[in-house]
Formats: structure tokens, sequence, C-alpha cells
């Protein structure tokens, strides 16, 4: 799913697609990102530092979470992501 070219998306519901790959890197307005439910090998938030809410969860494939700030990312209260997977700060 290509949606690099919409810069100013701030909500994106893409939950129970089957996807193995999403690249938001470009959608930093982004406030809201529902991913649950489909097969994500891999996610990284660390260029969407006003992300409000994240639900990552069933994912199976997902281990790793690239973000700015890994102390941030445990301590917000409406990012849900399995028990598994784990936030890290990646190159």
């Amino acid at each position: 799913m290509d949606i690099s070219n919409n810069t100013a998306l701030t909500d994106l519901r893409c939950n129970g697609n089957q996807l193995t790959a999403l690249d938001i890197s470009k959608n930093t307005a982004l406030l809201t990102l529902n991913c649950y439910n489909n097969n994500l090998t891999s996610l990284s938030v660390s260029l969407n530092t006003v992300l409000v809410n994240l639900d990552c969860r069933s994912n199976p494939a997902l281990q790793t979470i690239c973000v700015k700030d890994t102390a941030a990312a445990n301590l917000k209260t409406t990012w849900f992501k399995d028990s598994k997977a784990s936030y890290a700060i990646c190159p």
C-alpha cells in the first residue's frame, strides 16, 4: 500500500487487510494508526512524532516497532502492541 503522497493524512485505519509492509515515513501528520490484524513484519513510527493512537496488535511476525524514543513509547497509554513485540531505536 503506497500512501506516501498523502502527507497530510491524520488517520489511517488499515486493519484486517493481510498487509505485510506499511511505510508511513512520509505521513508525519498521522495522529491515529490502526494496523492491527495484518501480517506486518516490521513497522517504523520513528518519524511520526505527533502519533497519539497506535494499535498494531495481532501481527504475528511483528517483533520490533521502530520509534524515536523507547522510554516515551513505553509510557504511551494509547499505543497497543502484542507482548512479544518491542520498541527499539532502529538505524
